[in-house]
């Protein structure tokens, strides 16, 4: 903030609204755009690679900005000043998909398909641009009191560009070029229950995001996560599909069985 008070001379941070390991989101007011934004610092890290890491970082949230699509937040610009970077978004009020199925426990098809086809069209669109969003839950899912549904947070995202040989920002393994479109990374990402298994060898793929995919359309539907994958994973989720929600679509029930396919 400088010393009128205000981020880059027009953005007043009002009320912190989130907070995790490597970032902090405020409610803010763009008094250049008159309207509310939400800001996003992310935190760096120190050490002998810090100046790569703010250089990826930057290249990263400057792909972020052209992923203009209704089911993404959008980002309206990226500040880089000596404090940090900054992230400034689409201000959205709602409920969370997490906040839902809080209170519901679960949702039947009809309504848990018209939320997560918004979500299939934005990673689609996602992945067209070489994104990954890694970190697909539930409370990444936001629907508005008009209807909107929108996919948050692609704050670890990353372009996913085949060649790109800095891709993973410690180990430096690069990408492997192929319709894969791999890449690897030595930070574990994602959260647990709804990242692939690859993504403890830090394998990053479009493959990933589906993976997430299923694991939110079965909590959705079962009321709790999948099963760890592994042997008989698939199996158990295809009985307890059964006993839940015997009335599921029978190709609904294959895709989600797909999606979660530990290989």
């Amino acid at each position: 903030v400088e010393s009128d008070g205000l981020l880059a001379g027009k953005y007043q941070l009002k009320t912190v609204i989130g907070r995790g390991g490597m970032s902090m989101v405020w409610e803010a007011y763009d008094h250049a755009a008159k309207r509310d934004a939400a800001v996003k610092k992310i935190q760096l890290p120190e050490g002998p690679l810090a100046k790569t890491r703010r250089t990826l970082a930057l290249q990263e949230a400057r792909t972020l900005v052209t992923l203009r699509h209704p089911n993404i937040v959008d980002i309206y610009e990226v500040i880089e000043i000596p404090s940090g970077l900054y992230l400034v978004l689409e201000f959205l009020q709602g409920k969370t998909l997490q906040h839902i199925l809080a209170e519901q426990k679960r949702l039947p098809w009809p309504r848990l398909k018209e939320i997560l086809k918004p979500v299939c069209a934005a990673l689609e669109f996602a992945h067209s641009r070489g994104v990954v969003h890694r970190d697909l839950k539930p409370s990444n899912v936001m629907l508005t009191p008009d209807g909107r549904i929108k996919v948050m947070d692609f704050g670890i995202a990353r372009a996913v560009a085949e060649g790109d040989q800095e891709f993973d920002l410690v180990a430096g393994d690069g990408v492997d070029s192929g319709p894969a479109r791999l890449g690897r990374t030595s930070n574990l990402v994602g959260t647990p229950g709804y990242r692939p298994p690859e993504a403890e060898q830090g394998i990053v793929s479009t493959a990933f995001d589906v993976y997430s995919l299923g694991a939110v359309a079965y909590e959705g539907l079962v009321g709790e996560l999948p099963p760890r994958p592994g042997p008989g994973s698939v199996e158990r989720i295809r009985t307890r599909l059964k006993e839940r929600v015997p009335e599921l679509p029978l190709a609904v029930g294959k895709t989600i069985q797909a999606s979660l396919e530990p290989d």
